[in-house]
């Protein structure tokens, strides 16, 4: 985008940086389609994108950058905006219909859901693991037990709790709070220990927001 000179470095502000390889992954072989077949040019999808943020589709799901209230401003103020409760929650059955169907069975069989949510915080906050959850499977039906450690207590937590300390976590981080891991909640501490193999915080968001995307964190409405 930059060298393209559709937008300079300061456009991208640091927040929004920890999105980046998501919208890679999600939309990079759409784009290549489109180009790579003469359909339409970069350019092109980039001005229909920007049409696209003022339909009415995308009015209803997404607020303008300036307005958006920022997920720990609502997670701490009792959970509320404009008068209505929100619970974050992970919905494991989401994360199960991604896997090969013969796997998922096998995984459902053995009751292992538990163990394969271990191993997918542990791999989503691990930059060396390319995909966290083939290497979830992968080790949940290898292995039969858990990732052990913080991934595994985290696996444990209610999975509203879990949701919610992921998303205040990531604000906390966002807004360069000091001791941001000392937010009194339960987990705290183990997501604490395994961001912290990692220094930088930019590398931490990234991983953060992997994790929060591989477990489809939803609102409950």
């Amino acid at each position: 985008l930059v060298q393209a000179g559709i937008c300079q470095n300061d456009t991208l502000a640091a927040s929004l940086i920890s999105h980046f390889d998501t919208l890679v992954d999600n939309l990079n072989c759409h784009f290549e389609t489109l180009v790579t077949g003469d359909i339409c040019q970069f350019e092109t999808i980039i001005k229909i994108l920007y049409k696209l943020k003022y339909t009415k589709f995308f009015s209803k799901n997404i607020q303008p950058q300036d307005t958006l209230l920022s997920q720990v401003e609502i997670i701490s103020n009792d959970n509320k905006v404009g008068g209505e409760n929100i619970a974050y929650d992970i919905e494991i059955n989401t994360i199960l219909d991604r896997i090969n169907p013969i796997l998922r069975l096998q995984i459902r069989e053995r009751h292992a859901e538990k163990i394969l949510l271990s191993w997918l915080i542990y791999g989503s906050l691990t930059s060396e693991i390319r995909n966290p959850l083939s290497f979830a499977v992968s080790r949940t039906l290898e292995t039969g037990i858990d990732a052990g450690g913080p991934a595994a207590r985290l696996a444990l937590l209610p999975t509203q709790e879990l949701a919610s300390l992921l998303l205040r976590t990531q604000k906390r981080i966002e807004s360069g709070y000091l001791g941001w891991s000392q937010i009194g909640e339960t987990g705290a501490e183990d997501l604490n220990a395994l961001l912290q193999s990692e220094t930088d915080q930019q590398t931490q968001l990234r991983l953060l927001q992997r994790l929060i995307d591989n477990l489809e964190i939803k609102s409950n409405r």
